[in-house]
């Protein structure tokens, strides 16, 4: 009858609550249980970078505050399949204030897993934390964003066109020189024309702003264009 009548009250007012009480009014108890669970970080950080085959380099980055965006890294892996995946093969991304960078090739060719690497060792890497690469030299982004494939439904009031360009928009009015971009999903609009056109208006806009964006494209006119124009890598 105790464990089931009175026990859960007696303990919270002889226990629990006393000892919320305490920790809340005590400065020194917050501090000793906020380290412990900083020292937990530091320690899965740790055991995350030797989770890592043993030919598979990992490093801190070196971490700069640049009034623009930048990556650098040297035989850089995703952190998912480097683990699981010996074979990996790196790349090496040099993201210095170029404002736009095309990642084209052919499908399964490896373009969405470059973008997506350079962003999870980007979340890595002001988390403090080790990523797959030889050497490495990345800036604070104050925004990170992806834009995926999206496709309309019946409880959008646009259809896919009008949802792909909402989203660009949305990140659009929200980035800054400091930020990191991924674009797979631009409006396709009706016909090539119009494609290029809304395309190259998107694109322009975030050359602009100055941040680093990366585009994943089969469309090697607008990537042609940019190029004699002198924007973007």
């Amino acid at each position: 009858f105790y464990g089931f009548g009175f026990k859960e009250g007696f303990d919270k007012n002889s226990a629990v609550f006393p000892l919320r009480e305490f920790a809340l009014s005590n400065p020194e108890f917050i501090l000793g249980i906020e380290g412990i669970g900083r020292m937990d970080e530091l320690m899965s950080f740790v055991e995350y970078g030797k989770s890592f085959p043993a030919d598979t380099s990992v490093v801190l980055p070196t971490m700069t505050d640049y009034d623009r965006h930048h990556f650098r890294a040297t035989d850089l892996k995703n952190p998912i399949e480097a683990q699981r995946n010996p074979g990996y093969v790196g790349n090496n991304i040099h993201l210095d204030g170029c404002g736009i960078t095309f990642i084209t090739g052919r499908n399964s060719g490896g373009k969405t897993n470059t973008c997506l690497t350079v962003e999870q060792s980007q979340l890595l890497a002001q988390m403090g934390c080790y990523i797959a690469a030889t050497t490495a030299e990345i800036n604070i982004a104050d925004q990170i964003h992806y834009q995926a494939q999206q496709f309309g439904n019946q409880q959008n009031r646009e259809g896919m066109f009008g949802v792909q360009l909402e989203d660009s928009m949305r990140i659009f009015y929200k980035v800054t020189p400091r930020s990191l971009v991924v674009l797979e999903g631009l409006a396709e609009g009706t016909t090539d024309e119009e494609r290029k056109a809304i395309s190259g208006y998107i694109l322009n806009g975030f050359h602009t702003i100055g941040n680093n964006t990366m585009m994943v494209t089969h469309d090697h006119e607008t990537v042609s264009s940019f190029r004699a124009s002198g924007i973007g890598q």
